[in-house]
């Protein structure tokens, strides 16, 4: 073989292999495509399946609110309508104590001048009080005594 077929020969070889390398690296290449789509596809599908689901659990939540509300209510806990209305009705009775206070402040004045009253037309009848003697005065009432 001549030096220049055996030049020929190689480059052909060379060429082949590297369209054989080049055909691989395709096809590795639609591959990595193939399975990239696929994965893209997953993950598509999982985002959805995922938004979706998150849409059944607050829609689960909105309308299980009114469950929520009937459990409370079989249980008697007060609700926010029935804590406003009572904190009227405070408001309301604070406000008539506070007005009634000062009326009621007058009635038990009067009735409390009336039983003074009575307590100082008694007082003159308590006057007529003994006074203790003194000490002098006790041992000549004593030594009387002993002497009669």
């Amino acid at each position: 073989m001549a030096p220049k077929e055996l030049f020929n020969r190689s480059v052909d070889a060379t060429r082949q292999a590297s369209d054989a390398v080049s055909d691989r690296l395709d096809g590795l290449v639609d591959d990595l495509r193939r399975l990239s789509d696929r994965q893209l596809e997953q993950v598509r599908r999982l985002v959805s399946d995922l938004v979706e689901r998150g849409r059944e659990l607050t829609d689960g939540v909105l309308s299980g609110g009114g469950d929520l509300r009937e459990q409370a209510s079989a249980l008697g806990l007060a609700t926010v309508d029935d804590i406003e209305r009572l904190e009227r009705r405070l408001d309301e009775l604070a406000g008539a104590a506070s007005g009634t206070k000062s009326a009621a402040k007058k009635p038990a004045a009067k009735k409390s001048a009336a039983k003074k009253s009575p307590a100082k037309k008694s007082a003159p009848k308590k006057t007529p009080t003994k006074k203790t003697p003194t000490k002098k005065a006790a041992k000549t009432t004593t030594a009387k005594k002993t002497s009669g």
